[in-house]
């Protein structure tokens, strides 16, 4: 196009006829008829749309100069500039050719052919320039037409070319603009504070780039304008203000219009980067919000399960309620401590709550959430407190109570019985007697509200405190049967008369027939006979004492026989299980190992890993460490917790073991339960069961194991804490036998389940998926889905939801799983809220920042509390 315009075959200066219709010039141009129809299109196209719109609208006079053409060149050109000019015409005037001849024949054409031209454009023929100064002063035309008005072809073309540079970097700005907002406004909000603030100075460093390109386009439009302005004042020739028409009018109205589309857009993405900013900044405080509530909620968790701990091994010992009292006021100040975090975070969500944040449907529930856990913790703490308060002062009442009786037991056995030959004497000793025992009473009382303060102490109140209270009961019996019989007998000697001995304490049978019946003894002074009574009841009462210890002692001889059947018991059905899973291994393992067999079937050959697991494993374990464990226990049963913690890591064998199930199950189908070479395994073992009941050997012994332990536990009053820790690691295998027991019956995953980590939980819930977060929505897909049946298995980095179905196939109709790998929502970007009004037992879990939310009713209120326990783990660590 550039090189057309320089050509200057046509050109508009600015200048208007009487009427005030904008001027195109054809000025002489002998190349005219070379120039091609698309170049000539474009050139007329460009320069109409130069022209201001409210002149464009009165219709263009077009001038043409063919003095020196001829007719034919003039024809040709009034048919193109009919068929090609974009724009209104309102007259063509033609100074026509100077010679005579061509004169002649173009008066002649033109006669003839003026209807057509006429239907087309409106052409006039002119035969000088004073002809056409009829139509357009001298003023308005340049010199190629004898007129007046300063018109500089090149500096034209060279402003033109200056301000459209300009206005396609304005344009690409601003599209470029334009689209990053576009890119803002689609983008997906980070899942975490630390990619928040990288993406907030990432953004923010982008947008300054953006505006920066702005700025420097407005500068560059006022230079623009002042170096035009510049470059037109200083040419001499264009002093007079009609000459500067259309040299600068372009860039003086068409800068003003991209530097008003400029600052619109500007403000408008001002406008949008004030609310995405804004957004962007709520979204650090949501994620920073979440972070604190994660870690709050751990906290609370800790000071949960320290509560918890607090109810474990209470004794009744004073150095253990001192640790207690020391222990609970650690736990107190660092419970104080975790509140004030959490009300601090609590407050930080109620006011982005207050303030409009976009996620309050996200951060409401947590608050709530976490003023619900605040009470709780808060209930937890002063019932604790209470219930130790109570324990303790019942506590040391029981041992008040038990020294009470120890120094009664000490009084009527020291009490001087002299005193009681006497009257007097006997009123004294029963004075002191009912002043020594003035609060017997009082601790009975004690002993009668046993009951309430049991319920006052809750779970506090333990096996070892109750057995103290009875021991304290009986004690008090003691002394106040023994107080009873004392103060009767100091009664009645109170009330006779006169100087004989009072006979205190009723002698044996063989002491009293003695003193009777004998005649012969030699009368005794009643100082020997006292000396005699009191002889008799220290006898009467040590007799009495050691028959309660004896009991005592007996009671926990009875105890640590029971523990050692208990673990005589263990080692001996260990024994046993070994025998039987070598009789399976060696009677059924090695003949299918062995090619040369000749009763093997070929679908059993090579198969025992298949048919058995990992059985062997199993049998080496057991035979060659783990029963030697237990041997060196048989003296000491409690230490038994000992052999199942050192060697937890060992019973991963029965998950393998149990994983197996499947495949053995299928073999044994698909060889036949009767087949020959079972019959004669089984026969040639002496088996009175088949093979599939000793394949059930290593379940049932390994949920035997926790069976023991509990028995043991029971029946021992030492390492109890390790044989309860040993007793949990055991129903923790059996938890993880359990899951994978399920696992196995998973079908239709595609990929590598051990990839999604360690299995934790697994359960079946009432499922139903909300997707109000989905930012394309369908008008054919509902926003909830109806409540179906799921089965989930709670993995390290997914939750896998699978169709419970059942297999027709098979014989049991057992339970199997239906899984694809689109059902999976991944732990990076889920979140959960455990507390739905409706319904105890419910709970959600979401995805993709709440695309897909899943709301979850477990059977059980206790399965739920698992699954929040095991999600708020595995959350916490991500």
């Amino acid at each position: 196009l550039r090189h057309h315009l320089q050509q200057c075959y046509v050109y508009i200066h600015g200048g208007k006829d009487m009427s005030g219709s904008p001027v195109i010039c054809f000025p002489h141009f002998p190349g005219l008829h070379d120039v091609s129809n698309e170049g000539f299109k474009d050139t007329l196209y460009y320069l109409t749309h130069t022209t201001r719109y409210s002149l464009a609208d009165l219709g263009f006079v077009v001038i043409l100069d063919r003095r020196k053409d001829k007719w034919s060149s003039l024809k040709a050109t009034l048919v193109r500039l009919a068929e090609n000019f974009p724009g209104n015409i309102r007259i063509v005037l033609v100074l026509k050719p100077l010679g005579f001849l061509q004169g002649a024949i173009t008066n002649f054409g033109f006669r003839w052919q003026k209807d057509e031209f006429a239907m087309k454009v409106p052409v006039v023929l002119l035969s000088s320039l004073d002809d056409l100064s009829r139509y357009v002063l001298p003023t308005e035309l340049t010199n190629h037409f004898g007129g007046t008005f300063q018109y500089d072809h090149i500096t034209w073309i060279n402003n033109r070319m200056l301000v459209e540079t300009f206005s396609a970097k304005a344009t690409s700005a601003i599209l470029a603009l334009e689209e990053y907002g576009s890119q803002l406004a689609e983008s997906e909000l980070p899942n975490d504070s630390k990619s928040a603030v990288v993406l907030i100075n990432t953004q923010q460093i982008r947008t300054n780039t953006q505006k920066d390109g702005i700025e420097m386009l407005r500068k560059e439009a006022a230079l623009l304008r002042n170096e035009i302005s510049i470059s037109n004042n200083n040419d001499v020739n264009a002093i007079e203000a009609a000459s500067l028409r259309h040299v600068v009018w372009y860039v003086f109205n068409r800068l003003p219009y991209y530097e008003t589309l400029i600052s619109e857009t500007d403000v408008t993405f001002d406008n949008f980067w004030l609310k995405y900013k804004e957004k962007m900044k709520q979204c650090l405080q949501l994620r920073l919000f979440e972070e604190d509530y994660r870690d709050v909620c751990s906290k609370l968790e800790t000071v949960r399960q320290q509560i918890e701990s607090k109810y474990l091994n209470v004794g009744i010992t004073f150095p253990w309620l001192e640790a207690f009292i020391s222990g609970l006021s650690d736990l107190e100040q660092s419970t104080n401590e975790c509140l004030e975090v959490c009300g601090k975070v609590r407050q930080h969500g109620c006011d982005l709550v207050a303030a409009g944040h976009y996620a309050v449907d996200c951060i409401q529930p947590k608050t709530d959430e976490l003023q619900n856990q605040t009470c709780e913790i808060k209930e937890q703490i002063t019932e604790l407190q209470c219930s130790f308060k109570s324990y303790q002062h019942f506590i040391n009442q029981l041992n008040e109570v038990r020294q009470w009786c120890e120094d009664g037991m000490a009084f009527l056995a020291g009490q001087v019985l002299e005193t009681s030959l006497t009257v007097d004497g006997a009123n004294s000793a029963l004075n002191e007697l009912e002043i020594k025992f003035e609060k017997k009473e009082q601790n009975v009382q004690i002993l009668v509200e046993n009951s309430v303060v049991q319920s006052q102490c809750g779970r506090l109140w333990s096996a070892e405190a109750e057995e103290l209270s009875c021991h304290v009961k009986s004690r008090l019996t003691e002394v106040t049967l023994l107080y009873e019989k004392r103060r009767s007998s100091l009664k009645k000697a109170a009330t006779k008369h006169g100087e004989r001995p009072v006979q205190l304490v009723e002698p044996s049978k063989k002491v009293v027939s003695t003193t009777k019946g004998s005649k012969r003894d030699p009368p005794r002074d009643g100082k020997e006979q006292v000396v005699s009574q009191a002889k008799n009841y220290y006898i009467v009462f040590f007799n009495f004492y050691n028959k309660n210890k004896i009991l005592k002692n007996s009671f926990y001889l009875q105890i640590s026989n029971i523990s050692r059947h208990v673990m005589k018991e263990l080692v001996s059905t260990e024994k046993t299980y070994i025998s039987e899973l070598k009789s399976i291994v060696e009677g059924y393992g090695r003949p299918m190992d062995d090619p040369t067999h000749p009763r093997v079937p070929a679908t059993l050959l090579g198969k025992s890993k298949e048919l058995l697991g990992n059985m062997d494993e199993i049998y080496d374990f057991h035979s060659n460490v783990f029963l030697g464990l237990l041997e060196e226990c048989v003296d000491n049963p409690s230490s038994v917790g000992r052999c199942f913690l050192s060697k937890k890591e060992n019973f991963e064998i029965y998950s393998k073991y149990c994983q197996n199930s499947i495949k053995s199950e299928q073999l044994r189908r698909l060889v036949g339960e009767q087949h020959p070479f079972f019959m004669q395994c089984q026969q040639k073992l002496g088996h009175r069961l088949s093979l599939s009941a000793f394949l059930l050997k290593p379940v049932q012994r390994v949920t035997k194991y926790q069976l023991l332990l509990q028995q043991m536990l029971k029946y021992s009053n030492s390492h109890l804490k390790e044989l309860q820790t040993a007793l949990d690691a055991m129903l923790e295998i059996l938890k993880s036998v359990n899951d994978g027991m399920h696992q196995v019956m998973i079908t239709g995953y595609q990929d590598d389940l051990t990839l999604l980590g360690k299995l934790h939980l697994q359960s079946q819930f009432t499922m139903q998926v909300d997707h109000k977060k989905s930012r394309v929505k369908s008008l054919k897909r509902p926003r909830f889905s109806k409540a179906i049946q799921r089965h989930l298995f709670l993995y390290d980095d997914e939750i896998l939801i699978c169709k419970p179905q059942t297999m027709e196939s098979l014989d049991d109709n057992d339970n199997h799983f239906k899984s694809n790998n689109q059902s999976v929502a991944s732990m990076e970007n889920a979140g959960m809220l455990d507390t739905i009004k409706s319904d105890p037992r419910k709970f959600e879990v979401w995805s993709e920042g709440r695309e897909h939310v899943y709301t979850l009713q477990a059977p059980t209120i206790i399965t739920k509390q698992e699954w929040i326990k095991g999600l708020k783990s595995i959350l916490m660590n991500k």
